[in-house]
């Protein structure tokens, strides 16, 4: 194999890596940005429901199951999140943060 072969191989080989690696990311932030609308869809529809948004100690759990810590809401209907995971795309865990 000459040389000049070797360069055009191992530079369409990254190419190719780079392409798949890029969707694997953009396939990543769509993901992300699907869950965040649904967990903006669900904060909305309990607050409709219970009158408020939870509290920063209920946390993003009240949107899962009803809250145990006060104020415990009478007119909660969840879930409000069904089959949306915890963890973002890339394994981390999603918080409420002030």
């Amino acid at each position: 194999m000459s040389v000049d072969l070797k360069k055009k191989t191992k530079f369409a080989v990254a190419l190719f890596a780079f392409v798949l690696s890029s969707s694997v990311v953009i396939k990543k932030q769509i993901e992300f940005k699907i869950q965040i609308i649904k967990i903006h869809n669900a904060f909305k529809d309990y607050k409709n429901d219970c009158g408020t948004f939870p509290t920063s100690q209920q946390g993003l759990e009240a949107l899962y199951e009803k809250p145990k810590i006060y104020p415990v809401p009478k007119n909660w209907k969840g879930p409000y999140l069904k089959n949306v995971s915890r963890y973002d795309p890339w394994g981390r865990r999603i918080f409420l943060v002030n």
